[in-house]
């Protein structure tokens, strides 16, 4: 709870403390490495938050955020199609989720697909999700 409550703050240093106390005592809490990457992925560290969130999938393979997370850090780490995949997971999932289409959106456009993140994006909108009309206007105008 309390590496919650920091990340829910913003406070990342402290979450991943948090986090890494709880994998000292459960070396196999699929959610402590999950949440330990999110917070690493917030930080801007994509490699170390990958390598946390991969953990996480192979302990629990249909964990959403993980594969969400996953997903944005690859899209960050300059792999595209590997979000893509990560997003396409995760979406078959839980398909209302606007933060994936959103992400799975960037990583089409990133990978020369525009038709497709225009289509994610129209998606995103349509579920309300905050973001998405700006990210669809840019695709429409090819930016």
């Amino acid at each position: 709870r309390a590496a919650k409550a920091a990340f829910d703050r913003g406070d990342l240093d402290v979450a991943i403390a948090h986090y890494t106390e709880a994998l000292d005592l459960c070396p196999g809490l699929a959610e402590a490495f999950a949440g330990r990457g999110g917070a690493k992925l917030r930080q801007g560290l994509c490699t170390e938050a990958i390598a946390d969130l991969d953990r996480a999938l192979e302990l629990e393979p249909d964990s959403l955020y993980a594969l969400r997370d996953r997903g944005q850090a690859r899209l960050e780490a300059g792999d595209p199609m590997g979000a893509i995949g990560d997003f396409n997971r995760k979406l078959a999932l839980a398909p209302a989720d606007g933060r994936a289409l959103c992400g799975r959106g960037q990583a089409k456009f990133e990978s020369g697909d525009r038709a497709g993140a225009i289509v994610d994006f129209d998606l995103a909108c349509k579920l309300g999700y905050p973001g998405s009309k700006e990210l669809l206007n840019k695709a429409r105008a090819g930016k």
